[in-house]
């Protein structure tokens, strides 16, 4: 072997070390790749998805899950979602200066303040559970004491899964990472992850 070819194997051999080392010390160094919803070979989920897209001016959206396609339906400051009443309508918790209960309509765009005191979010779904640690993400469905792990990732050290819940006819569980994107998967654990949407916040699915 010539000596240049001694030094090129050499400095090959460093760089894996090198980067070796820098996953031993500091994990992977990007997120879980997962495939669209709608890229192709996905099943059809239904379902109506609101979420408020904080890197577009704190705007909220909604989606139709079954096809994509996403409505703006409102804008301001300091916006949350209650979630949605028994009138498909969207409750919305507002606060530029003044704390607002609104309700949106989500086929007219209609806003009206309800006049009533902001309430908080219902708790999670708990047929459902996450852990993230160092990186090491779960989700795991449990109804009837068979529990059954939806989704097992490896990412960086501070990637993890944060709120989560199912769809209405709890055929599907959804779950937002902290890359804000909104995953979901069949809870029999058939199929999926998918992603749905990203740069999502503060979800409400029905």
């Amino acid at each position: 072997m010539s000596r240049a070819s001694k030094i090129w194997l050499a400095a090959a051999g460093g760089v894996v070390i090198v980067a070796v080392a820098v996953v031993f010390a500091f994990g992977l160094t990007s997120a879980p790749e997962f495939p669209s919803l709608y890229d192709g070979g996905a099943p059809t989920v239904e379902g109506t998805v609101a979420y408020v897209d904080y890197d577009r001016d704190q705007c909220v959206i909604v989606m139709d899950v079954a096809t994509g396609d996403t409505t703006e339906v409102l804008c301001d400051d300091w916006l949350w979602l209650e979630g949605w009443d028994d009138n498909g309508n969207l409750r919305v918790h507002a606060d530029n200066g003044a704390e607002q209960a609104l309700v949106v309509d989500p086929a007219t765009g209609q806003v009206h303040d309800s006049g009533e005191v902001p309430g908080i979010p219902p708790n999670y779904e708990p047929s459902l559970r996450t852990s993230s640690r160092d990186g090491h993400a779960t989700l795991t469905y449990d109804k009837d004491g068979a529990a059954v792990t939806l989704i097992d990732v490896e990412g960086p050290r501070q990637y993890s899964f944060w709120d989560y819940g199912l769809n209405a006819d709890e055929t599907y569980a959804w779950v937002r990472d902290s890359e804000d994107r909104l995953l979901v998967v069949a809870v029999d654990g058939s199929s999926g992850p998918w992603i749905v949407a990203e740069d999502v916040n503060e979800i409400a699915w029905k």
